[in-house]
């Protein structure tokens, strides 16, 4: 254990490991990359994809958040010019508010959305929760406009991993704090049930 960085307390906590059954792992950055990436992009109606996701940019440009960053990475990618933004609200975990070419836009979970302007996700959002992707959803003035599907890729050696510790009789097991589906998603992928 030492040679591989492993301590043990002492001997008892040596002898008990050798009763686990079960090897309990978090999702994103353990089994996934925890670098997200946009998967698909659904504009409402009278909306096109570059501006949608060129109004989530400018409203997530300053942002640390991991769903924000991908937002912005993906607008990079795509060239778009992307507006400044100002009057930044954030409300930790949910999403944020910002205002952008005097139209205010909102950038968040479904739950932000209804608790911010009483709007449904709609077919927009449960779309691309069932195909397993984070779905972060974009309103204008009071008006959902549409939604990115976010992803992650599996770590390179997360299915030689999980193969391992099959061969040593340990059932793996995801427990997350994520949305289900993309944990299903990822669990799918890796045959954990």
């Amino acid at each position: 254990g030492a040679e591989l960085g492993v301590l043990f307390r002492d001997a008892a906590a040596l002898e008990r490991a050798s009763r686990i059954r079960t090897v309990v792992l978090d999702r994103t950055g353990t089994l996934t990359q925890g670098r997200l990436r946009v998967e698909s992009v659904a504009a409402a109606a009278g909306m096109d994809e570059d501006s949608l996701l060129a109004l989530a940019a400018a409203v997530e440009a300053g942002s640390e958040h991991p769903l924000g960053r991908a937002l912005v990475a993906e607008a990079n990618r795509r060239n778009l010019a992307v507006p400044q933004a100002t009057g930044f609200r954030a409300t930790p975990g949910r999403g944020i508010a910002a205002q952008v070419q005097g139209r205010t836009i909102l950038v968040g979970s479904a739950a932000f959305l209804a608790a911010e302007l009483g709007l449904d996700a709609g077919k927009l959002g449960r779309t691309q929760a069932v195909a397993g992707l984070t779905p972060v959803l974009i309103a204008a003035d009071g008006a959902l406009i549409g939604s990115v599907g976010l992803g992650d890729t599996l770590r390179e050696e997360a299915r030689a991993a999980i193969a391992e510790l099959r061969q040593l009789g340990l059932e793996p097991v995801i427990l997350s704090g994520d949305l289900a589906a993309p944990t299903q998603r990822v669990a799918a992928q890796l045959g954990i049930e």
